[in-house]
């Protein structure tokens, strides 16, 4: 099997308040970080470096954004649109038109050996295929984690860039429209630039890689239709499945029992039939709506998930908290007792909830950060820092 780092360019519309702060090391950013969160060197900072376009020397993102507004309304004679707006089709079907995102950043994997000059490299051949501009790029390889923060020769690097991008086209003052094969090939064309091993392409995983971008490609609205017609199926079954937690919630009532106990008989429902099961589609919804413990979970994945590029807060998430860590293992061993299954099956099942649970789902690269990370935690790989915090805390599992 190939060890060579794999490439990868994950374009989203820029944070501007948080950008600048976190790519520039600001000095006042740097005193916020909170070690728990975000794993930054500082004694390998100076192993950063940093391109800002000549025009863009002395100004700020803001302002380049405010340029950008005014030269939209000079060229098309419109207000940009900022801001999604809901509309009705001919049809009577509610949909949402993006507003602009006319500033993007990628974050760029990249290797240890990884120059400045081969990121502008890569960068002239996207401007030269596309149009598209890049006025800032900052290569990080100050961040990362310990395995075992006592342990100094267990740290795990994170190589990466940062690459900011003028998304619009200055001649007519529209954004640039990629569609799927244009991401596609500049997937090509970084590992390509940069020497790297090609991450495997959609069309050979069967994962839709959903882009915040200001167009929906064909793929996304197939997941979509497939999405409706599992809950159509789901909710035309959902009579027998109510009448089955009915019957197991009046038993509660009866009883007036710890509340374990419905969740036994509920969670004893889940696997008589594959997680995937329509029934357990509706099943599955109502515990996250009743059990303020799963929510939590729910959402530290969730959070977890779209940590990776922006940051949890601004901040780069490499590992969940520690109390995020404890309550979803905790849990998963419960429901593992009760199903008599391995965690990882438990694991499967909360990634699944999490995604669906999502107004925009999971892409490809966030749903393998979910599944990698929650699989480390059933795996044991959180053992230690799990028993840590539960100690420190006085938890009884």
């Amino acid at each position: 099997m190939s060890t060579t780092a794999k490439a990868s360019d994950h374009v989203k519309p820029c944070n501007i308040a948080q950008s600048e702060r976190h790519n520039r090391r600001d000095e006042d950013y740097m005193k916020s970080l909170n070690p728990a969160k975000l794993y930054i060197r500082v004694d390998l900072s100076q192993n950063n470096t940093s391109y800002v376009a000549p025009e863009m020397e002395g100004i700020s993102l803001q302002q380049h954004y405010d340029h950008i507004k005014e030269m939209v309304k000079l060229k098309t004679g419109r207000a940009m649109q900022e801001k999604d707006v809901e509309y009705t089709d001919k049809k009577g079907k509610v949909r949402v038109r993006k507003g602009c995102s006319p500033i993007r950043e990628s974050v760029v994997n990249i290797k240890e050996d990884t120059s400045l000059e081969d990121l502008i490299t890569y960068t002239q051949k996207v401007e030269s295929r596309w149009g598209i501009k890049a006025i800032q790029i900052h290569l990080h390889k100050d961040e990362g984690h310990y395995d075992n923060p006592q342990d100094i020769e267990s740290w795990k690097p994170n190589y990466h860039a940062h690459i900011i991008w003028d998304w619009m086209d200055h001649q007519t003052g529209k954004s640039f429209k990629l569609d799927a094969n244009d991401m596609s090939e500049m997937q090509d064309l970084v590992a390509g630039t940069l020497d790297m091993e090609r991450g495997q392409k959609k069309s050979e995983t069967g994962l839709d890689h959903l882009e915040r971008n200001d167009f929906i490609i064909k793929k996304q609205e197939d997941k979509k239709k497939m999405l409706e017609e599992e809950k159509r199926k789901a909710l035309a079954e959902m009579d027998e499945t109510e009448k089955r937690v009915s019957e197991a919630k009046a038993r509660y009532d009866k009883l007036s029992a710890d509340a374990s106990i419905l969740r036994k008989e509920v969670y004893s429902l889940k696997f008589e039939h594959e997680w995937k099961d329509h029934a357990l589609f509706a099943l599955s919804g109502y515990l996250l709506s009743m059990d303020r413990r799963l929510q939590y979970c729910i959402s530290a994945i969730q959070d977890y998930a779209y940590s990776g590029t922006g940051g949890r807060g601004g901040k780069h998430g490499d590992i969940f908290y520690d109390e995020e860590s404890s309550t979803i293992r905790n849990l998963m061993n419960e429901l593992a007792k009760m199903a008599g299954c391995a965690l990882r099956k438990i694991a499967d099942w909360l990634v699944w909830v999490a995604q669906l649970a999502s107004p925009n789902g999971f892409n490809e690269w966030e749903l393998k950060r979910a599944d990698r990370e929650v699989y480390d935690i059933a795996d044991g790989n959180y053992d230690w820092r799990i028993e840590r915090f539960e100690q420190r805390n006085g938890v009884n599992r």
